[in-house]
C-alpha cells in the first residue's frame, strides 16, 4: 500500500554498500532539504519548465536525470516529478513476472502458491463487493460521512494537512490548473467508521481466506458459541466469554482503506508494516507501482536502512536498487494482489479513488516477524513512529498460537510444526502486548504448551516410521 512522505536524502558518492533513503513514514532528517513552500497564500501550481537535457533511455540515465542542480535527489519535488514522469516507464526488471488474469474467476481457480505479483483485470469472481455508484469524488461523500478532520499528505512538501472529507472533495473538484497543492489521502481506514462504505464493501474472498486475523476472529466466535452451549452458567463462563469478545472487538483493522490521490502524488519506497500482503483495487483513475522482490539482499538493504540513524543516510534507495524495480500499472477496474515483503513505491498519474488493505498470512510468518522486529528497533531510535506499525501484532500472534496453532498441533497436524517453531522463536514471555490480551502467566503457559508440542513431534514422527 502507501504510507506518508519521505525526507529527501543528501547523495554522497561512495561504495555500493550505501544505505537507502527514508520511506514515507519517517520523520524529517537533518540532511539538506530543498526550499519549502508555505501552505499559506499558495498560488496555483505552475508547470515546471523542461530543462535542456537529453531524455533518459535506460535505468541509469533515468536515475541521473532525477538529480537536482545540487546533485541531490529529492523525491516528490517539482524537478523530481517532472523527470520521473518522463522516464518512469524505463523501470523494468525481467526477473519479476507479473501474472495477469482476465477475471477474478481465473485468479481464484489458478493462483496456486501466492509468491508473486498478480493483476486481475476485472473483479468478477473475486468475491469483492464494491458500490457501483462509487464512481466519482462527489459520490465519496455519500459513503464517508465522518466530520472528523483527516490527515492528508501534501505531496512535495512532506507535510500533512488536517481536512474534512468535504473540504478534500472540494479540492479534488477544483480544476487542475487552479489547484494550489497535490493532496494524497492514504490513512482512511473505514471499517472502524461503521455503516456507510463498510457495509457496502467486502474484501476479496482470497483475502478473507488467507488472513490470519480473519481466521482468528472466526475461531474466537466459534469458541464463544461452544462456551455458551457447553458450559454451565456462572462467573467463569461469563469471564471466558468476555475475554474472547474483547479480543474480537479489538482485533487490528487494516483491511479496508479508502485512498484518494491527486494526479502527481508520489509515495516513496517502503515495505508495508509487518510485511503484510496487499490487495489494491482502482475504482477510478490509475496507479503505478514499482516493485522489487523480497530477496534476502533487498530486504537486508531495506532493513539496514531502517536501522540507520537519519544523519547517516546518504543515497536514495531507489538508486541503490536501480535494477530491481518492475513497473506495474493498475488501471481503472483492475485489482493487484502483492505478497508479503515486496519493496515498492507508488506514482499517481491521474486523480484516483482506490480501496485496498493489508493482511497477515501464514506462508510468510517468519518474514512478518522479522520486519516487525526491525520496525520496533527503529521506534527506539525514532526513525519510525509507533503509529505506523501494525497495532496489536504480538497480541494476535499469541492468540493465534493459543486458539488455532496449539489445537491443530494437538490433533496431529505435522505440517504446522514449522509454524510452531517460528512462533516459538519469536514469541517471548516478556513481550509487551499493546492490547493486553494476556498477562505474564498466560503467555508463559502458552509458550510452555507450544514448546511441548514442537519438541514432541520428532519423537512422534519416529514412532510413526517404526
Amino acid at each position: 500500500m502507501e504510507n506518508v512522505p519521505t525526507t529527501p536524502i543528501k547523495r554522497v558518492r561512495k561504495a555500493k554498500e550505501m544505505y537507502s533513503p527514508s520511506p514515507d513514514k519517517l520523520k524529517k532528517s537533518s540532511h539538506p532539504k530543498p526550499p519549502q513552500k508555505s501552505q499559506k497564500n499558495l498560488k496555483p501550481l505552475a508547470q515546471t519548465p523542461r530543462r535542456n537535457a537529453p531524455k533518459p533511455h535506460d535505468n541509469q540515465s533515468f536515475m541521473e536525470s532525477l538529480r537536482d542542480t545540487d546533485g541531490h535527489i529529492y523525491p516528490s519535488t517539482e524537478h523530481f516529478m517532472e523527470k520521473f514522469s518522463q522516464g518512469e516507464h524505463l523501470l523494468k526488471n525481467s526477473e519479476i513476472k507479473v501474472k495477469f488474469w482476465k477475471s477474478g474467476h481465473e485468479f481464484m481457480a489458478g493462483v496456486g502458491k501466492f509468491d508473486g505479483v498478480h493483476l486481475v483485470d476485472t473483479k468478477d469472481g473475486l468475491g469483492m463487493m464494491v458500490p457501483d455508484d462509487l464512481d466519482s469524488f462527489d459520490a465519496v461523500k455519500k459513503y464517508i460521512t465522518t466530520t472528523a478532520k483527516l490527515p492528508v499528505i501534501v505531496s512535495g512538501t512532506r507535510t500533512e494537512e488536517k481536512m474534512t472529507i468535504t473540504k478534500l472533495i472540494k479540492a479534488f473538484n477544483t480544476p487542475k490548473q487552479r489547484r494550489t497543492a497535490i493532496y494524497n489521502l492514504l490513512s482512511l481506514e473505514f471499517d472502524s467508521l461503521g455503516q456507510g462504505l463498510r457495509d457496502a464493501f467486502s474484501v476479496p474472498e482470497f483475502v478473507h481466506r488467507k488472513s490470519m486475523i480473519n481466521k482468528l476472529k472466526d475461531k474466537l466466535s466459534q469458541k464463544i458459541q461452544e462456551i455458551q452451549t457447553e458450559m454451565e452458567n456462572g462467573d467463569e463462563k461469563e469471564e471466558l466469554k468476555s475475554k474472547l469478545q474483547t479480543q474480537i472487538d479489538t482485533l487490528p483493522k487494516y483491511q479496508m482503506f479508502l485512498l484518494l490521490s491527486m494526479e502527481g502524488s508520489f509515495t516513496d519506497i517502503h515495505v508495508d508494516f509487518s510485511a503484510t500482503s496487499v490487495y489494491y483495487h482502482v475504482i477510478k483513475g490509475r496507479k503505478v507501482f514499482y516493485v522489487a522482490k523480497p530477496t534476502e539482499e533487498n530486504l537486508r538493504i531495506y532493513a539496514e536502512y531502517e536501522k540507520t540513524p537519519l544523519k547517516e543516510r546518504e543515497e536514495w534507495i531507489g538508486e541503490t536498487m536501480t535494477a530491481e524495480w518492475q513497473r506495474l500499472e493498475i488501471k481503472e477496474g483492475q485489482t493487484a494482489m502483492i505478497p508479503s515483503g515486496f519493496v515498492h513505491f507508488v506514482f499517481t498519474p491521474e486523480d484516483s479513488i482506490v480501496i485496498g488493505g493489508n493482511y497477515l498470512v501464514e506462508e510468510y510468518l517468519e518474514q512478518q516477524f522479522e520486519l516487525t522486529v526491525v520496525e520496533e528497533e527503529c521506534v527506539k531510535i525514532n526513525t519510525i513512529q509507533r503509529g505506523h506499525m501494525l497495532e496489536g501484532f504480538w497480541d494476535v500472534m499469541f492468540s493465534y498460537t493459543l486458539n488455532i496453532l496449539i489445537p491443530e498441533l494437538e490433533s496431529g497436524e505435522p505440517r504446522l510444526i514449522e509454524m510452531g517453531r517460528i512462533m516459538q522463536k519469536y514469541l517471548k514471555e516478556g513481550q509487551n502486548l499493546q492490547k493486553k490480551w494476556f498477562n505474564g502467566d498466560e503467555k508463559k503457559e502458552i509458550l510452555k504448551k507450544l514448546g511441548e508440542l514442537v519438541l514432541a513431534e520428532p519423537t512422534a514422527k519416529r514412532a510413526r516410521m517404526d
